[in-house]
């Protein structure tokens, strides 16, 4: 495992969204506008929630964040509640009065979608920070196994295990669009500081791997011993193998 990958355990679902609120503002504070790419999930609510109550105010911090979409399902309109952009207006941009919303379009053509986004993270990034969330197979955002390490902003047919721990958000499978675009390894690489949340005792095999097994593009997670400034919080299930 790389020495500059720091691993904070924490106790308890308080204590998990303390230390990640604390540790993202640490690292915001030091930042002049910085360009900021957040996951959805269950994973990240306290620490949204957290950021919200202990920092809401902090009008310094979120007047000049920026904030760049980490992945998008493909096909939806603007409307739409499934939206991964809604999902985070409604849980943390809105409440927190984050302006600069850089987007994907989920209804305009997917070709078209990852030239427009490629050149806008090329004029305003590389990314600042960057928070994850870690799938069970080692996804991050839409790199799913097999993503090469090399690859950019792109599209992807989303696999059957993706699809089913998406369901679970909109009721059955058959709500979750097949196929999504997102930010490529090689842009989640390139950011100045990295946060990996990872919560549950079903994630504690594939976060061993991703820390302590091969750099592969199996797990593609596994990146992350590859960069430097890279912050693992997780929980004690979630730790268990480590």
């Amino acid at each position: 495992m790389s020495q500059s990958i720091e691993i904070l355990v924490a106790d308890d679902d308080a204590e998990f969204s303390r230390v990640a609120a604390q540790r993202f503002i640490k690292i915001l504070e030091v930042r002049d506008h910085p360009l900021v790419t957040l996951p959805t999930g269950y994973t990240p609510l306290g620490f949204y929630q957290a950021l919200i109550t202990d920092y809401g105010q902090r009008h310094d911090l979120w007047d000049g964040l920026r904030f760049i979409a980490l992945d998008e399902y493909c096909g939806l309109s603007a409307d739409d509640e499934r939206l991964f952009a809604s999902w985070l207006a409604r849980t943390l941009l809105d409440p927190l009065a984050i302006k600069s919303r850089l987007l994907f379009d989920s209804a305009a053509d997917p070709q078209q979608e990852m030239v427009r986004v490629r050149s806008l993270l090329h004029e305003q990034g590389p990314l600042d920070v960057a928070v994850l969330g870690l799938g069970g197979n080692g996804h991050v955002a839409f790199n799913e196994p097999g993503t090469p390490f090399t690859a950019t902003i792109h599209t992807v047919t989303l696999t059957t295990g993706t699809i089913a721990a998406n369901a679970l958000y909109w009721g059955g499978s058959e709500r979750v669009p097949p196929q999504g675009i997102t930010l490529g390894i090689q842009d989640l690489a390139q950011a100045g500081s990295t946060i990996l949340l990872v919560k549950g005792a079903a994630k504690a095999e594939v976060l061993q791997q991703t820390l302590q097994g091969p750099v592969t593009a199996a797990i593609p997670a596994s990146y992350l011993q590859t960069i430097k400034n890279v912050t693992i919080i997780a929980d004690r299930d979630a730790a268990a193998r480590l």
